[in-house]
């Protein structure tokens, strides 16, 4: 095989693994929103009164907007003597501990929003992903 052949062999071995890639995204991102579908629906009521009182609730879009304090766009919450991130804290009382070596996503793209189902534990190099995919920048696996 002569160099440029060799070369154009390459770059379509490397056209077909992009395409691999974004196949087995689009299967996760399917059966991560078939996971969500199946989790029981959020209740706000169970979480603490002081908590709920700083919550606007959206209906046309389903966010739970944080309305007090922040940090960088996130909620911050102190309860229980100790300082929240407030999307954490509603994970927390509502679907239970972030699993270990997990951060939570926003699905709706809003720092403020604690609402559970908009919420998604994920890695944290899948998380600055998604943030870096969703600005227009591809990042190199």
């Amino acid at each position: 095989m002569k160099q440029p052949e060799v070369l154009e062999t390459l770059r379509e071995i490397a056209t077909i693994e992009d395409k691999i890639v974004e196949h087995a995204r689009k299967v996760g991102s399917l059966v991560r929103k078939v996971e969500r579908a199946l989790l029981p629906k959020p209740d706000p009521t169970l979480l603490d009164g002081k908590f709920l009182a700083k919550l606007r609730f959206m209906p046309e879009t389903g966010c739970w907007l944080w309305q007090a304090g922040t940090d960088e766009g996130y909620g911050r919450f102190e309860a229980d003597g100790k300082k929240w991130y407030a999307h954490r804290y509603a994970w927390d009382k509502l679907r239970g501990k972030i699993p270990d070596g997990l951060v939570l996503d926003h699905l709706c793209r809003e720092r403020n929003c604690v609402n559970p189902d908009h919420l998604e534990a994920v890695t944290l190099a899948e998380n600055s992903r998604r943030g870096q995919e969703e600005k227009g920048v591809r990042l190199k696996r």
